[in-house]
């Protein structure tokens, strides 16, 4: 989780929000579906059931990662 968080820091430079959208249609296209949001769309949304298990959470956050990192090569 700590390279989620590093990742996260490195996209607070340049267009947020454009890296917001990015980051969702990475994710989607990678079979995670995350939402924007927000009033300057700068917001990433995770909604996750109270009941999911831990394997699931640890797929999820292994596609926001690498997503992260796709889009941060482009």
């Amino acid at each position: 989780m700590d390279s989620v968080s590093n990742e996260i820091k490195d996209l607070r430079a340049g267009s947020v929000e454009l890296k917001a959208k990015r980051l969702a249609a990475e994710a989607t296209r990678r079979g995670l579906i995350l939402l924007t949001c927000g009033t300057y769309g700068n917001v990433v949304r995770i909604l996750v059931p109270l009941t999911v298990s831990d394997a699931i959470v640890d797929e999820g956050l292994a596609i926001m990662a690498a997503s992260l990192a796709a889009i941060q090569a482009s």
